[in-house]
């Protein structure tokens, strides 16, 4: 089993897995943001606070004691050569723990899972895309009304939101709870109460 990779996030000090718990940034050397996905949130949700002129929330996220844990190199290592290189290996080679994931791989899988997403429990598709939609905080809106839970996806002129879009609309979960979209890039669905979190099949 290949050893997956950890690194130590400047914000809460904690050592995570890179591929589970840091976003994915084709800006940086190793393809992931520098913080993880819960500090990029709280730092997100103090920024609207302070705009918003209300109370900052407490940050507690360093009480833990992990930050001196060490970062786990991302970085390949230096290649050595022996006499044997030339022959050819017998069997599958081992994968090196300390290889850069390549990001765009890791993109195309989260947009083939949302491709398949059904609208069959809606909470857990919703669930995944807050988790890869850049600024979820001011971007994705939801509200009740009469049993109906009315989801808004604004991709805020991010290609990355828009790609997500994308994979949606190719879903049955586009198909059962989508509403409408607008030409700011404003997508809403509307979605039963009673089978947001238990299913369609808990309705029938």
């Amino acid at each position: 089993m290949t050893e997956k990779i950890k690194k130590t996030c400047p914000g809460c000090g904690v050592l995570k897995t890179v591929i589970e718990d840091f976003s994915t940034d084709p800006s940086t050397r190793n393809g992931y943001a520098s913080h993880c996905k819960t500090c990029k949130k709280f730092e997100s949700e103090q920024r609207r606070r302070k705009r918003a002129g209300l109370p900052l929330l407490p940050d507690t996220r360093k009480q833990q004691g992990h930050k001196e844990l060490p970062i786990v190199s991302t970085r390949s290592p230096k290649k050595t050569y022996s006499k044997k290189r030339h022959q050819k290996s017998i069997g599958s080679p081992a994968i090196s723990p300390y290889l850069p994931i390549d990001p765009k791989i890791i993109r195309s899988t989260i947009l083939t899972e949302l491709m398949q997403a059904t609208g069959v429990i809606p909470s857990r598709t919703i669930e995944k895309i807050r988790q890869e939609w850049w600024h979820p905080v001011e971007l994705i809106k939801d509200e009740v009304v009469d049993d109906i839970i009315i989801i808004t996806l604004m991709t805020g002129g991010w290609s990355g939101n828009q790609d997500i879009i994308d994979a949606l609309s190719k879903s049955s979960f586009w198909k059962d709870w989508w509403e409408r979209s607008e030409r700011n890039g404003t997508h809403v669905f509307k979605i039963d109460a009673s089978v947001w979190a238990n299913g369609l099949d808990f309705k029938r």
